[in-house]
Parts: C-alpha cells; sequence; structure tokens
C-alpha cells in the first residue's frame, strides 16, 4: 500500500511542478555541460534523478525529507545531488542558477 501511495503522489507532484515549471528540463539542462545533459522523460513525468533536482528547485534541501518523502534512499538522494551538480557547466553557480528557474 505504502509503494501505491509513493506513486500517486509522484503522479501528482509530476503533474503540479511540469504545471508550474513546464520548461524545467530544458532549463535544467541549460545548466549542465553539453554531452551531460537529462535526457527528456515521458511527457508529463520526471524521473527519479529530475524529482530530486525539481525538489531542489523548490527550495527543499532537506536531503532526509527528500528521501523519506520520495521513498528514495538517502544514499541515493546524495548520489543524484552531487551528480547533477558535477555535470553543471559551472558549478559554483549551479545551486543560484537553479532557483532562478521559472
Amino acid at each position: 500500500m505504502l509503494n501505491s501511495q509513493t506513486e500517486i503522489f509522484q503522479q501528482l507532484f509530476d503533474t503540479a511542478f511540469l504545471c508550474t515549471y513546464p520548461r524545467f528540463v530544458d532549463r535544467l539542462n541549460s545548466l549542465l555541460l553539453p554531452e551531460k545533459t537529462f535526457p527528456h522523460p515521458t511527457p508529463g513525468q520526471l524521473t527519479p534523478e529530475l524529482r530530486v533536482a525539481a525538489f531542489m528547485r523548490i527550495g527543499v534541501d532537506d536531503c532526509n525529507r527528500i528521501a523519506r518523502t520520495l521513498g528514495l534512499s538517502l544514499n541515493t538522494v546524495y548520489t543524484y545531488r552531487n551528480r547533477t551538480r558535477q555535470r553543471a557547466a559551472d558549478r559554483n553557480r549551479f545551486m543560484a542558477e537553479l532557483m532562478k528557474i521559472s
């Protein structure tokens, strides 16, 4: 039952987030090195790694909270966050630029 609730939450989150930030993946990719961009997911859905980036965009920086909310391990959240930052064209300004995505 917990898995189905998590899945429903993820679907609702993806829909709400992408309605608010419809070009999120494109804008995020513009902050990354060209060879390290994210592939476009299925329309209306985010991958787990993109969901972690979406939580970062809305200002949730507590990895424990992100892990619990998304049903991921804490280590997975750390890995996704670090991997995304390492892909950035400008690592020093990445978080500031991520927060500007509208």
